[in-house]
């Protein structure tokens, strides 16, 4: 990530600066003043696009702020067995809160891990795990699991099979070793590493403020680029403030 870039986002993380004086400062940094969206020579969107409309910075940051307020509630929730003199009836009231915000994913059959601060670190194993909210920087999930990662202050490692992976990040990096159906990855100021098998890949990256490194041998659909013949298998990469890597895994 560009130093000055990363300098900024520190700085809306701080509080220094507001959400439209941020855009600015990376407007300028990206183009010197030029368009802030333009055609990379990867041929993926330098900005924000989703659903086939454009979502602007001040749109994307507002949605890590409201995913970074889930997990830092999620953090207080944690912490509340180690605050001495809360009554149950409250805490248990706390955590009822927190658990709602997931309910949806558990009951679609997902693995759901949170951190606040350590690194997360994930792979596939023989092991018998419920879909289910967990809170644990180190976790073993059974081969072809559906997991989602939200990680505030953390980097995020996985390694191994799945069906299918969603890792939000805030802070952290996020980096994956393995195979694949679904991969959907969202990090603010982070950098995502991805080594999977590219062939029949089809893959869609989204970023602004980080540069992007991957094989060549792709072609272009629409803001979609394919390795070989689609098998099935996609990606969908949003960076905010990070870079993208992808390496072929043979």
């Amino acid at each position: 990530m560009n130093d000055e870039i990363r300098k900024v986002l520190e700085m809306l993380e701080q509080g220094k600066i507001t959400v439209e004086e941020a855009e600015r400062l990376i407007t300028a940094l990206q183009s010197g003043g030029g368009r802030r969206e333009q055609e990379s020579p990867h041929g993926y969107s330098r900005g924000y696009e989703e659903s086939g409309r454009g979502v602007s910075f001040e749109e994307s940051v507002e949605g890590f702020v409201r995913e970074i307020l889930r997990m830092a509630f999620g953090a207080v929730s944690g912490a509340l067995h180690f605050i001495p003199g809360l009554s149950e009836s409250f805490r248990e009231a706390v955590e009822e809160i927190d658990r709602e915000d997931y309910a949806e994913y558990v009951e679609k059959g997902y693995i759901v891990i949170r951190g606040a601060g350590d690194d997360i670190r994930v792979r596939t194993g023989e092991v018998d795990v419920t879909p289910g909210i967990y809170r644990s920087s180190t976790m073993v999930v059974p081969e072809n699991s559906r997991i989602v990662i939200i990680s505030l202050g953390g980097d995020v490692r996985v390694r191994g099979n799945f069906e299918e992976i969603r890792i939000k990040t805030f802070g952290g990096d996020a980096l994956f070793k393995g195979r694949f159906r679904s991969l959907i990855s969202d990090t603010f100021g982070g950098d995502v590493e991805l080594e999977t098998p590219i062939h029949g890949l089809r893959l869609r990256i989204n970023t602004m403020g980080g540069s992007v490194h991957m094989p060549e041998g792709y072609r272009r659909e629409g803001n979609t680029v394919v390795y070989g013949e689609p098998d099935g298998r996609e990606a969908r990469i949003k960076t905010l403030g990070g870079d993208f890597v992808l390496e072929n895994m043979e």
